[in-house]
């Protein structure tokens, strides 16, 4: 049989052949394979200095550096009692998307921080946790936090240090402060996970 146009023997193209299906294919194999050279993995946040001492009371007892050691936390010092509730606000918006994530986010734990005549919060994620002082002992801690960070020096009669979230490795070291802000949970968030990659990170 030939073909009316060609007066060929007609025969059907293999699918191989078909320039749009390999255009296709090749398309797919080559962006499998620039992936890893396009993809923008951060550095991890940098060692800024030792978290500063305190003892908090929490749910199971005193609550002190040593009590938070290998595991990452981000940290969320709310003095509440001057009407400050953005920390709080933070803590808990954070602790839920950790909670929500991948395996590896849900170790990572939000301590909140707060005076404990602040009634706590009626309810949390399970990735927070709750430590309360006295008023003084939380105004003190924020102040040590701001100093370790390199911040000035607040006024000696400031009742309200303003931080953000403050990030501590597993080693009880500082590596980041992020704003109470939207962009400033979502960065919190990438900066744990990537602490929480580190190898060895609750090793000595």
């Amino acid at each position: 049989m030939t073909s009316p146009e060609s007066g060929a023997p007609g025969r059907a193209v293999p699918k191989w052949r078909n320039p749009w299906l390999v255009a296709g294919i090749a398309g797919i194999a080559t962006i499998t394979l620039l992936r890893p050279v396009l993809r923008n993995v951060p550095p991890s946040p940098p060692v800024l200095a030792a978290v500063p001492s305190f003892r908090f009371t929490g749910r199971s007892g005193p609550v002190t550096p040593a009590t938070l050691a290998g595991q990452v936390h981000v940290v969320a010092i709310a003095n509440t009692v001057n009407g400050n509730l953005a920390p709080r606000w933070a803590a808990l918006t954070l602790g839920g998307k950790l909670a929500d994530g991948i395996a590896a986010t849900r170790t990572i734990r939000v301590l909140l921080v707060e005076p404990c005549d602040v009634s706590p919060p009626p309810s949390a994620p399970s990735v927070l946790v709750r430590v309360c002082g006295s008023t003084a002992e939380v105004v003190a801690f924020a102040r040590a936090v701001s100093l370790a960070l390199g911040h000035e020096a607040p006024p000696p009669n400031a009742d309200v240090i303003p931080l953000g979230l403050v990030l501590v490795d597993g080693k009880g070291r500082l590596r980041g402060l992020y704003e109470l802000s939207d962009d400033g949970l979502d960065e919190a968030f990438h900066r744990a996970s990537r602490v929480v990659s580190e190898p060895w990170e609750g090793g000595p």
